[in-house]
């Protein structure tokens, strides 16, 4: 080969020979600066979202925008003996609270704590209420009193006061205080009733757990304990149809007897 054609080749290793350390340096800076903008870029996606969630989480659960309003609570009750106003005013002091941290478990048993009330469920209604069915205690005994009537449930609890013995509730006479055992007796002999001898029966007395039965016309009906109610009923209707007596004896009722 021409020493002249080896002389160039080798001069030019030796320039390009020179040239690459600095080119893959360049690059090299060039792949640093890239990751420092694409981390930066990423760092400051993370801190806005971070940011924007802050945001919402405020706006959801410590801003004003979904406080609870008191005139956004609405209540229904089953029963007209519930004080739907009274019940209204123990929800709305939650009022302010906004409804993602509102407690409905709280709320339910604030109202359950009323007498009248044997279970309410609750509802959100976004953006600021609540949404309310009550289940009321419905009035099944009345005690007299000088003023009028006390009310009770069949679990013994007062329902409230009344002028006059409201709709399907019966008078019980002879007991001052009422317990759970005379007022779950009483039920189940008052709703054993058919619906002549309940328009027949003026109120319900107890001695012990024995019942007896005050009729129109001052007459008496002896039923003894609870205990097969839908078989006296039957029996005692019968007596009343067919028979005329001041006393209607069904303490057993396969073995009446009048007088």
């Amino acid at each position: 080969m021409n020493s002249d054609v080896v002389s160039r080749r080798t001069r030019a290793a030796q320039v390009l020979g020179s040239k690459e350390p600095d080119q893959i340096k360049n690059r090299q800076e060039e792949k640093k600066r890239v990751r420092r903008r694409l981390f930066t870029r990423t760092a400051a996606t993370i801190v806005g979202v971070l940011v924007l969630l802050a945001v919402i989480i405020w706006a959801v659960f410590f801003g004003p925008f979904f406080e609870l309003k008191s005139q956004a609570i609405t209540i229904h009750a089953d029963q007209p003996n519930v004080d739907v106003q009274a019940l209204t005013d123990r929800a709305s002091k939650y009022q302010g609270v906004p409804l993602p941290r509102l407690s409905t478990a709280a709320v339910r048993s604030d109202l359950t704590a009323d007498p009248s009330v044997v279970d309410a469920t609750v509802k959100r209604s976004w953006p600021d209420g609540l949404v309310i069915e009550v289940v009321g205690r419905v009035p099944k005994i009345a005690l007299q009193t000088e003023t009028g009537y006390d009310l009770y449930g069949q679990d013994a609890v007062q329902v409230g006061t009344s002028d006059s013995v409201p709709e399907a509730t019966v008078i019980l006479r002879n007991v001052d205080s009422l317990t759970p055992a005379q007022a779950a007796d009483v039920v189940t002999v008052w709703d054993a009733l058919d619906q002549e001898v309940k328009g027949q029966t003026e109120a319900i007395s107890l001695s012990g757990n024995l019942v007896t039965l005050s009729l129109v016309g001052d007459r008496q009906a002896q039923w003894g304990t609870p205990s097969q109610s839908d078989l006296k009923n039957q029996v005692l209707l019968l007596l009343l149809q067919q028979r005329s007596a001041n006393m209607y004896d069904v303490t057993d009722p396969t073995r009446p007897s009048i007088r």
